[in-house]
């Protein structure tokens, strides 16, 4: 994992600019440093691959809006339990609002959380469904490609 704390994220390549709009933009500048960054990567090499498709290339940039602002421990916890523990046990699905497991719990979800922030900023139904990983059959092979790309990001 590269480094979290301080990380400054590089800028937004002219070609990411031109796709998102204001209100994505928005979204995408509230990310933390490191997931920014870590979505040019996948940006990047969504557009190497398919270089005319702009509802793919727009979801690269914005698949981990839904993260919020989770501390390290939080990613820790995370890769911790989905490696050695039960994520369907009550104790993460009841948890307390805005204690550590919820922030966990809502880390694992991001995809579902993100694609709701893109239904209400407006984006394009396609680019909703290719982050929340559902929809034509289109829709999916395009968020297979995106969760591809983002495990070698």
């Amino acid at each position: 994992m590269r480094a979290l704390v301080g990380a400054t994220p590089p800028e937004l390549p002219p070609g990411a600019k031109r796709i998102l709009t204001d209100r994505e933009r928005q979204l995408f500048d509230r990310m933390q440093p490191y997931d920014r960054a870590h979505a040019i990567r996948v940006f990047q090499r969504v557009f190497e691959l398919q270089p005319s498709n702009f509802e793919l290339q727009t979801a690269a940039l914005l698949h981990d809006v839904g993260k919020g602002m989770p501390r390290l421990s939080h990613r820790v916890a995370l890769v911790l339990t989905q490696a050695f523990g039960n994520f369907d046990q009550p104790k993460w699905h009841d948890a307390r609002a805005r204690s550590f497991r919820a922030s966990v719990r809502d880390l694992s979800n991001h995809a579902e959380i993100g694609a709701r922030f893109l239904e209400a900023a407006g984006s394009d139904p396609d680019i909703v469904r290719i982050v929340r990983g559902s929809g034509s059959a289109a829709s999916r092979t395009d968020s297979q490609l995106l969760e591809k790309v983002d495990s070698e990001c």
